[in-house]
């Protein structure tokens, strides 16, 4: 009986029905062929906007890294500078042998780029001060005085404060002359930065120029 209900269906339906069933297949074929398109293109638009990123990010990081070379790396200014190696001087308490102690822990809670450029200020003005007539005193003062101990004269020479510095720069003879047995280097002073950048970045300060360029290119 089922058989029969259904060759009657079959029989009443309407002849045009195939046909129709056949275009909502291909219609709904074609939806699904324009939507993979569609995606598919969608995909391929968002790799281009990030290789185009990219490229952008790539010229800028170039465009930065050439301005550090050319300009040299960017230095502390000079008046923070001086501030930092007070604080370190006025933390210590008069002991001279306790300022690289008393910088470390001021350095320390600095970001890693302050750090490289407390650095390249000292690097400068350390360079300011290396000059015969300084180096002259510096003989009169050591014994058998190295570069090593020249650049130790001036590390604690730097440790002194701005003021001694630049009137000690100016005039090395208006330093006096020691008492005794008193020391005039400071040789940890000048170690002081590379050790925290160090410990902060996890490479050497040599190296300290990749953080610039990296904030110089966004």
């Amino acid at each position: 009986m089922r058989d029969m209900f259904a060759l009657s269906c079959a029989v009443d339906a309407p002849a045009d029905l195939g046909p129709q069933l056949l275009r909502m297949a291909a219609l709904q074929d074609g939806a699904v062929e324009v939507n993979g398109w569609l995606l598919a293109g969608g995909a391929a638009a968002i790799v281009i906007v990030f290789i185009a990123y990219q490229a952008i990010q790539n010229a800028k990081a170039a465009r930065a890294r050439e301005e550090v070379i050319e300009q040299g790396p960017a230095v502390m200014d000079e008046s923070r500078f001086w501030e930092l190696v007070h604080d370190a001087k006025r933390a210590s308490k008069g002991d001279m042998f306790l300022r690289p102690a008393e910088l470390t822990n001021i350095l320390r809670a600095l970001e890693p780029l302050d750090v490289a450029m407390f650095h390249e200020r000292y690097t400068e003005v350390i360079e300011r001060a290396n000059k015969p007539s300084l180096r002259a005193v510096a003989d009169a003062f050591i014994k058998n005085c190295t570069d090593s101990n020249f650049v130790a004269f001036r590390d604690w020479l730097i440790s002194e404060g701005v003021e001694k510095f630049n009137s000690v720069n100016g005039d090395p003879s208006s330093l006096p002359a020691p008492v005794g047995k008193e020391v005039v280097t400071l040789e940890a002073f000048g170690y002081v930065a590379p050790k925290v950048y160090k410990s902060k970045a996890g490479k050497p300060i040599s190296r300290a120029i990749e953080d610039q360029i990296a904030a110089a290119g966004g």
